[in-house]
């Protein structure tokens, strides 16, 4: 499926997603229900971003973060959190270290949460 396919009903968005999680991109907002955002997730974790903020549930992120360490960028701040990134303490770390040394004021980059998460 590509943005030129025409996807009608939550049945043909699930069908497409089962077979390639990334064409969630071209599913249209409508359609985008939690089934249909779990499944792609789970058919492939780089189609995260394209889950719509309100269907990112600390569950799915959970999930999202244990496949790819890298989605936690993609993680609602209200729902990052030290148990999503427990089993990753020197990657966080390693993150955090490299988001601070990129000089304020840089487009494109999300903030560092503050929250319980401590320096390694």
């Amino acid at each position: 499926m590509n943005k030129d396919e025409d996807v009608r009903t939550e049945q043909d968005a699930l069908v497409a997603v089962q077979k390639d999680g990334k064409v969630l991109e071209h599913v249209p907002e409508k359609l985008k229900t939690p089934v249909v955002c779990e499944t792609a997730v789970r058919q492939d974790v780089n189609a995260f971003p394209f889950v719509p903020e309100d269907l990112k549930t600390p569950k799915l992120c959970a999930e999202a973060v244990r496949m790819n360490g890298c989605a936690f960028m993609g993680v609602p701040e209200a729902l990052r959190m030290e148990e999503l990134t427990a089993p990753w303490p020197k990657c966080v770390s390693a993150v955090r270290k490299m988001l601070m040394a990129v000089p304020p004021g840089s487009e494109g980059l999300p903030a560092w949460p503050a929250g319980p998460m401590s320096e390694e």
